[in-house]
């Protein structure tokens, strides 16, 4: 440690490195050089690294009293913003956020317990839907509209992917695929008659019995 000659009323020093205050007697020169000396020791002894802007020194501890301001954090993970943050976000919390973006916009989150990828197949207890549902690559939806198609007779047509009210008149049958071939549910109608059916473009057709062509009515769900 460093020394000075004089008393106590002769030298009166601050602990200030940017402020050393020293009487203007005879020796204070050599009482500011021997302090001088003792700071920039003691600051040596505990410095190991570089501490300038252009450093990057590491700390086994740190403790600010105020405000950090850094471009970015690095904590081992390369380069981080920091964000505001009021709650936990370790994987044993259960964090709570008005809404998530993963780029597709804000969204709400609900409970889940099954996969909703397109090669996924899920299974719902209900299913409402605002304008339309598309399966199969048929749209249904709560609206349908008029269809008619005239039969041969004695011949068939198969019904297009939809789901239908048909009006079965006359000769007209309708028949299903079942177990490698076409199946009849029921003989010709005495009057008209409506059946409800889902067609996936191979299931079902109608059958004239007849041998003139027949035109059969329906109504679609589009």
């Amino acid at each position: 440690m460093a020394s000075w000659q004089g008393t106590k009323s002769d030298y009166q020093p601050t602990d200030s490195f940017n402020n050393i205050q020293v009487n203007r007697r005879e020796g204070n020169q050599q009482y500011l050089f021997d302090r001088l000396t003792g700071l920039m020791t003691d600051f040596e002894d505990n410095i190991n690294q570089g501490v300038k802007t252009t450093d990057s020194p590491m700390f086994a501890g740190l403790t600010v009293g105020t405000t950090i301001n850094a471009t970015a954090i690095n904590t081992g993970h390369g380069n981080n913003e920091v964000y505001a943050m009021d709650q936990n976000v370790r994987t044993t919390d259960i964090p709570t956020f008005a809404a998530v973006n993963t780029g597709q916009g804000n969204n709400e989150l609900y409970a889940m317990n099954q996969d909703l990828r397109t090669t996924d197949s899920p299974t719902f207890n209900a299913l409402d839907s605002l304008d339309r549902i598309r399966a199969d690559g048929v749209n249904y939806s709560g609206t349908t509209v008029s269809g008619s198609e005239s039969v041969p007779g004695n011949g068939n047509y198969v019904l297009p992917k939809g789901k239908y009210d048909i009006l079965l008149v006359g000769s007209m049958r309708l028949q299903v695929f079942i177990d490698g071939g076409w199946n009849t549910s029921d003989n010709p109608p005495s009057n008209p008659l409506v059946r409800s059916v889902v067609s996936d473009g191979t299931n079902y057709r109608l059958l004239n019995e007849a041998a003139g062509a027949v035109t059969v009515h329906w109504r679609i769900f589009v």
